[in-house]
């Protein structure tokens, strides 16, 4: 009977402990398994929009070229919606996303008679001492194809190759690297340019923009809603 009794014991003591296990093992994502996302609103003519991840809303009334920053998720797959403000109609993105551990993704909710999402890969590691890294998107329907120029604040762009060659709707380029200042405090101004494929006749100017040592931006073209085109300019790193 002893011997009965202490196997028991045994098996009674082992079962919740396994249960513990099991449950730990099912839950995953600890409090550091996080990802940043941020949302950019550039679909025309709909209403202001509320972000909503797993039925959770995360920022409400998103105006058009306004965007969220970044707002942290857990790791893994993630419902993300884009539904208009209030519950008041059908989301105009709808997507299951999966995001790694530690990234940021940038999703940019776009289109004219009909939207979607463009969903990228930010740059979150600091570029080398010296430089600054800059990527260009064009969600601006009206605009077409453009080639595109990142040059110093002010210069001609007489005798250049574009930076980006006919940029598509919808489309956004890799991470340039430009090269900055390494006084310390001080920035080195750019200006990118979108011009009609294969001419230097401008779309669309951005004027200077102040890049320092290490710092990380993306630019975005995007219909004007007063006519013509604008940009839009985020914060990746720094």
């Amino acid at each position: 009977m002893g011997a009965e009794m202490s196997s028991l014991w045994r098996w009674l003591i082992a079962v919740p402990g396994l249960s513990i296990l099991m449950l730990s093992a099912g839950c995953g994502g600890g409090s550091g398994d996080q990802a940043q996302v941020r949302v950019l609103m550039a679909a025309l003519n709909q209403p202001n929009e509320d972000v909503v991840v797993d039925s959770k809303v995360v920022s409400s009334d998103l105006d058009y070229g306004a965007n969220t920053g970044y707002l942290s998720v857990n790791s893994g797959e993630r419902h993300l919606q884009v539904a208009p403000t209030n519950n008041s109609g059908t989301p105009i993105f709808d997507q299951t996303i999966s995001f790694s551990s530690s990234t940021e993704t940038t999703v940019i909710v776009q289109g004219l008679s009909s939207v979607s999402g463009l969903v990228l890969t930010d740059n979150n590691t600091a570029p080398a001492s010296g430089t600054a890294m800059l990527r260009v998107v064009n969600v601006a329907p009206s605009m077409g194809p453009a080639d595109v120029y990142v040059v110093p604040a002010g210069s001609s762009l007489t005798g250049l190759a574009p930076t980006f060659s006919s940029l598509a709707v919808g489309s956004a380029s890799g991470y340039q690297s430009l090269t900055i200042s390494t006084t310390s405090g001080t920035t080195t101004s750019f200006e990118v340019l979108f011009t009609e494929p294969g001419t230097s006749i401008a779309f669309l100017t951005t004027g200077a923009i102040s890049l320092g040592s290490g710092q990380n931006r993306t630019v975005v073209a995007l219909n004007s809603l007063s006519g013509g085109f604008s940009a839009a300019i985020l914060a990746d790193l720094n």
